[in-house]
């Protein structure tokens, strides 16, 4: 997909390293049922990780839904709490 389209995704999928199986699967979920998708063993290559995570992030502020694996061993972690600060309130209706 060209990056200007992916701003166009349905979902943002982002996950601990933990939860990469959970990840995977869900993303393949999803795309046989003709969502798009970004997520990270897909989408974010060798660029830096942080920049993809806001790119996901700012997709998000413009509507993507946000499917955000959290497990128990991630929740406490600095690389979660932006995932679990993002508002809610954004969230698109049903």
């Amino acid at each position: 997909m060209r990056d200007q389209d992916i701003a166009d995704r349905d979902f943002f999928i982002s996950r601990a390293g933990e939860d990469k199986a959970i990840a995977l699967e869900v993303d393949r979920i999803l795309r046989r049922a003709s969502y798009t998708t970004f997520a990270q063993d897909a989408d974010f290559g060798t660029t830096a990780f942080t920049e993809k995570m806001a790119e996901g992030m700012r997709m998000v502020d413009r509507g993507t839904r946000l499917i955000a694996l959290l497990s128990r061993d991630d929740h406490p972690s600095p690389s979660s709490r932006p995932k679990s600060r993002h508002s809610r309130d954004t969230e698109p209706g049903p």
